[in-house]
């Protein structure tokens, strides 16, 4: 996320091969598109830099952002519960993101989240604060109209094995998941 200034300095620092474009027409909030060519993509991965997000706080994707590698070069990309909250965000409020592109990306942003925490080997402490950012997102308008209008599900995002498994407490499995899911309705 940054200016398009930001973006052009960013630009500049990147040695792997890319593509950059800055001036996107429309109203999309894109400072600037990255294109990258990743081995195993048939197409290449469109990252944005993005002026702002909706439905996000600016200052929570700064501190959450996760880093990722491309060719060496360390990029800090948005964390996946604010690229999902925004995704499901953009559905709720922008009538051009109502395609069925825009659906797939929100139900890929859930899909995201989902292989995120299956990958990440978070500790009970954590995997519990995560349950209760999406259970308390899941309640909110955005995500009830994605669930109403296009069974998108946030819910979702959190992986049976660990809902199942013995990784959380009885007492949240027993009494704090069934409040979440009752609170998300």
């Amino acid at each position: 996320m940054g200016t398009r200034r930001e973006a052009k300095l960013a630009n500049a620092r990147l040695e792997f091969p890319h593509k950059f474009k800055v001036g996107i027409p429309g109203d999309l909030p894109n400072t600037a598109v990255l294109s990258v060519n990743l081995d195993g993509y048939k197409d290449p991965i469109l990252i944005d830099y993005l002026s702002g997000v909706i439905g996000v706080d600016s200052g929570e994707i700064a501190r959450s952002a996760v880093t990722i590698d491309i060719d060496g070069q360390a990029l800090k990309i948005i964390h996946p519960i604010q690229l999902m909250k925004s995704k499901l965000w953009n559905l709720y409020r922008l009538g051009s993101k109502r395609t069925a592109e825009g659906i797939e990306q929100a139900r890929l942003s859930i899909e995201i989240v989902a292989a995120f925490l299956q990958k990440e080997k978070l500790n009970q402490r954590q995997t519990l604060k995560v349950i209760e950012t999406i259970g308390r997102f899941a309640a909110t308008r955005p995500a009830r109209y994605a669930r109403e209008h296009y069974n998108l599900d946030c819910l979702k995002a959190i992986p049976t094995e660990i809902l199942e498994g013995n990784s959380l407490p009885t007492a949240f499995r027993e009494i704090r998941w069934p409040q979440i899911l009752a609170a998300a309705k």
